[in-house]
C-alpha cells in the first residue's frame, strides 16, 4: 500500500503570512496530473523512519541490459531488500523501453528525505479506453526516440507533484476535512498512461510535500523539482502560489499545472508554461460584475464596498480586474479597502473596516480575501447587527460549499455566487457525478489498479465519495497535460508541450456540461458563467449550508482576458 499523501477536501493556507485556500476535492474541480521520471522511489527499508528513509532510483545496468535500482551511492538494492520494505519491483530491458506485461510495480512506502513522498512506476492492464492519440503506435513504431529535453529520456517522461502540508492549518483551528490517498490516485492514474504510453514513453512521477506556511518552503520544492530532480513538468493540488509557480513556470521554463486561478498576467509573464483548468481572477472578477448587472443583482442604487487582500496573488487582479468593471459599469464603489499583505496586520484591519462600511452605508460587499479574513468580516458584522448583501466568486474557490462552513449563517444568507464551474449547485449533482462519462471512465482507471474501490469503507461513504471525487478532478488535469504531450510526440520538449497545450481547443475530460477551452494566449479553461444563491436552511431538494442554481449555465462574458 502507498502511503497517503494528504490532499485536503477543504482548506485554507497562510505563505508569507498570508492566507490563502488550496484546494477544492469536488468532481467539477479540476485537479492535476504530471509526475517524474527515471523512477525516483522513496522508500524506508525495515518500516523505519527517519535515518532509514533511503532513495531509490532506477537505472538500466549496461551488463545486462536490464533494469535495476541502486542507492544514492549507486549500490544495487536486491529484490530481497525491496521486499522487505514492501516493495515489488518492475523490471524493465532497455532495448524496449517497455515492461512486460503482468510484470509487477515498483511502489514505495512513506517518509523519504527531504519531505519527498513516493513515486511510482505502473504498467496498465490490458482493456479500457484507448489512449486519445489514436495514431500513437503508429508514430511510435520505429520512432528514434532520445534524451529530447529536461525529463525525457528515450524510455521515459519524469513529472513531478507537489502536495500540501496542511498540518499548520490543524494547529491554527481550520479543520481540513477528509482526506485523499494521493498516492492511490496517482498510481491508477500512472498505470493508465502506461498502459498505452505518452509521446511513446513510460510516465514515472516523484513527489515533494511543501509546508503551505512558508515561502522558503516553497522556494525549496521549487528547486529541487527543477534543479535537482529535472522534472519535465510539475502539477500540484493547490496551496503552492505566489513565489512558487513563478519559480517553476516563470523562472525555470518548467510546465505547470495548478488547480488554483491566479491573476491573469502570471498567465502571461509564464506563457506558455502555466495552466489552468479554472478561471484567471481577472477574467473571474470581469464575469462576476457582468452577471450580476444583466442579471439585476447589482444596480446604480447599491452603495458598494469592496474588501480585498493585499497579496501579489490577489491584489493585482482586483485592481485590474474587478475595479476596472465596477467602473465600466457605471458602478463607483462608497468604499474600497486593500488590505494589508501582513495578516496580524490585516486580522487588526477587519475590524475597522467593518465600522466604515457600516457607516457608510454600503449594503453590498465584494470580498476577494481568504476564508479566514471572511470569517472574521461577518462575525464583527454579525455582532454590529450589520447585514449587507454579499457576493462571491470563483476567487479562492468562494463558489463551493465547503468554503463556507466557518461563517456565521445569519450574515451568509442569500449570498449571491457567479462561478466558471457550471455543474455546482445542482440539486441532482450526485446523480451527475455518477453517470457522466469522464466519471465513468474514471471509474474504470481506478478499479483497474485499486479492485476494492474507493474507500474501504463503502461506496456512498464519505472517505468514498471524497476518494473519488479527488480522483476525477486530478484525472482531468493528466488528461490535458497527456493529450498535449501525444500531440508533440516522439520529440516532446517543454517548449513543445507548451505549444502543443494552446492547441488543444475543445477539451471535455472533465465532469462538466460543457468543454473547456485553451488557445495558445487562453490559459485557463472555462467558459459559462451562472449564478448561485446560498441558503442557510435545507430546501427545495437541497441540504442546508449550500449553493443552488438560480440560472444555469451561459457563455462567459469575458472567454479570455490577457494583459
Amino acid at each position: 500500500m502507498l502511503p497517503l499523501g494528504v490532499l485536503a477536501k477543504k482548506l485554507l493556507s497562510d505563505p508569507e503570512g498570508r492566507n490563502r485556500l488550496l484546494v477544492a476535492v469536488v468532481a467539477v474541480v479540476a485537479l492535476i496530473g504530471a509526475f517524474t521520471s527515471g523512477l525516483s522511489v522513496s522508500i524506508e527499508l525495515g518500516g523505519g523512519g527517519g535515518d532509514q528513509a533511503l532513495a531509490v532510483t532506477s537505472t538500466i545496468d549496461p551488463a545486462t541490459g536490464e533494469e535495476v535500482f541502486v542507492d544514492e551511492d549507486g549500490n544495487v538494492i536486491d529484490d530481497e531488500q525491496l521486499a522487505a520494505a514492501g516493495i515489488t519491483a518492475t523490471r524493465r530491458s532497455a532495448a524496449s523501453g517497455a515492461r512486460a506485461p503482468g510484470a509487477r510495480t515498483a511502489a514505495g512506502g512513506g517518509g523519504a528525505r527531504g519531505g519527498a513522498g513516493a513515486g511510482a512506476v505502473a504498467t496498465g492492464a490490458p482493456g479500457g479506453p484507448a489512449a486519445p492519440a489514436a495514431s500513437q503506435g503508429d508514430r511510435c513504431a520505429g520512432a528514434a526516440l532520445g534524451a529530447t529535453d529536461q525529463g525525457v529520456t528515450a524510455e521515459t517522461i519524469k513529472l513531478g507533484v507537489l502536495v500540501p502540508n496542511l498540518n499548520e492549518l490543524e494547529v491554527a483551528g481550520f479543520p481540513v476535512g477528509l482526506s485523499g490517498d494521493f498516492d492511490a490516485i496517482m498510481q491508477a492514474w500512472v498505470n493508465e498512461l502506461n498502459r498505452t504510453g505518452v509521446a511513446c514513453r513510460q510516465v514515472t512521477w516523484v513527489k515533494r510535500n511543501f509546508d503551505v506556511t512558508s515561502a522558503d518552503d516553497m522556494q525549496r520544492v521549487c528547486r529541487e523539482m527543477t534543479q535537482d530532480e529535472q522534472v519535465f513538468s510539475v502539477v500540484t493540488p493547490g496551496g503552492y502560489d505566489s513565489v512558487g509557480q513563478l519559480c517553476i513556470a516563470k523562472d525555470a521554463g518548467v510546465p505547470l499545472i495548478n488547480a488554483e486561478p491566479e491573476p491573469a498576467e502570471w498567465y502571461a509573464q509564464s506563457a506558455p508554461y502555466l495552466w489552468t483548468l479554472s478561471t484567471s481572477k481577472d477574467r473571474g472578477h470581469i464575469n462576476h460584475v457582468r452577471y450580476l448587472v444583466e442579471h439585476g443583482h447589482l444596480t446604480k442604487e447599491h452603495k458598494i464596498g469592496v474588501i480585498y487582500d493585499g497579496v501579489p496573488h490577489v491584489a493585482p487582479a482586483t485592481e485590474k480586474g474587478l475595479l476596472p468593471e465596477l467602473d465600466r459599469q457605471g458602478l463607483k464603489p462608497a468604499k474600497v479597502f486593500k488590505l494589508s499583505s501582513d495578516v496580524e496586520q490585516a486580522l487588526n484591519q477587519i475590524n475597522q473596516v467593518v465600522v466604515d462600511f457600516r457607516l457608510a452605508g454600503v449594503d453590498f460587499v465584494f470580498m476577494p480575501m481568504n476564508l479566514i479574513y471572511k470569517t472574521q468580516f461577518m462575525t464583527v458584522a454579525e455582532q454590529q447587527s450589520y447585514r449587507p448583501q454579499y457576493t462571491e466568486s470563483d476567487h479562492n474557490f468562494g463558489c463551493y460549499d465547503f468554503t463556507t462552513d466557518t461563517y456565521p449563517a445569519r450574515q451568509y444568507d442569500g449570498t449571491l455566487c457567479v462561478t466558471a464551474t457550471d455543474a455546482v449547485g445542482r440539486v441532482d449533482l450526485e446523480e451527475y457525478g455518477k453517470t457522466h462519462p469522464f466519471a465513468k471512465y474514471a471509474d474504470e482507471v481506478y478499479f483497474r489498479t485499486h479492485e476494492g474501490g474507493y474507500h474501504e469503507d463503502g461506496e456512498g461513504s464519505d472517505g468514498w465519495n471524497a476518494q473519488k471525487a479527488l480522483h476525477i478532478s486530478v484525472g482531468s488535469m493528466i488528461r490535458a497535460w497527456q493529450q498535449a504531450a501525444d500531440r508533440v510526440g516522439p520529440d516532446l520538449t517543454r517548449a513543445a508541450w507548451g505549444a502543443a497545450m494552446g492547441q488543444t481547443g475543445d477539451f471535455d475530460q472533465c465532469v462538466c456540461e460543457h468543454p473547456l477551452r485553451f488557445e495558445p494566449d487562453k490559459w485557463d479553461g472555462t467558459t459559462t458563467v451562472k449564478g448561485l444563491r446560498w441558503h442557510a436552511q435545507a430546501g427545495e431538494g437541497f441540504d442546508a449550508r449550500t449553493y443552488r442554481e438560480i440560472t444555469r449555465p451561459q457563455p462567459a462574458y469575458a472567454q479570455k482576458f490577457t494583459p
